[in-house]
């Protein structure tokens, strides 16, 4: 009994020993990688432990030593993963408030070729949107007057696009035209309703 009080006292101590000894570690390394702090700390630690204990004893304070960084480095770990997290929200909503409305629209699809436009690959204003811009698959969308050029909106399913032209048959402030390369594409998504967002202008 009174052997193994003394052990866990002096276990207990030399494990206090290498705490500081990790906390002197860290004050003077402040460039080190995190890998190379932990291989020197756990040498710190065998050193300090190997002159002030026996073979058995020096086997158990390490084994503790080692449990003690691995739990220190996974709980660090986790503070880091929750700091992104917060970041991540943080992030979502500051571009939430940036919504200048959002609704159901009326989401059709078009091409720069003469099924959509009129126009051909000849023509000196293919591809050519209202705006000056030349068409561009996953950025272009053509949008009702209400809705300035250079506007960004969200469309449900395909993200973000760029308001960048005009069209005859959008006549309701709640109707988007988006632009794919293809027109088989753009006969295959047809009219949807989706949801949509519409950001506020820089």
């Amino acid at each position: 009994m009174k052997n193994n009080l003394v052990f866990t006292v002096g276990a207990t101590t030399l494990i206090t020993l290498c705490a500081l000894a990790l906390a002197l570690t860290f004050d003077n390394e402040e460039d080190i990688s995190t890998g190379d702090s932990d291989y020197m700390v756990r040498n710190i630690y065998q050193e300090i432990v190997w002159e002030a204990t026996d073979m058995v004893k020096y086997y158990n304070v390490i084994n503790a030593v080692n449990e003690k960084v691995e739990k220190d480095t996974q709980r660090e770990l986790e503070h880091q993963r929750q700091q992104e997290e917060l970041e991540r929200k943080d992030a979502e909503e500051a571009k939430k408030s940036n919504i200048l409305y959002e609704d159901t629209f009326n989401i059709t699809f078009y091409t720069a070729g003469a099924e959509s436009t009129g126009k051909s690959k000849a023509d000196k204003w293919y591809g050519i949107t209202a705006s000056g811009t030349k068409v561009k698959e996953g950025r272009t969308v053509a949008c009702p007057k209400n809705i300035k050029f250079g506007t960004k909106v969200y469309i449900e399913g395909f993200g973000e696009r760029i308001c960048e032209d005009r069209g005859g048959a959008i006549n309701t402030p709640y109707k988007l035209d988006v632009y794919v390369d293809s027109y088989n594409e753009a006969i295959k998504l047809g009219r949807q309703y989706l949801h949509v967002k519409v950001y506020k202008g820089e």
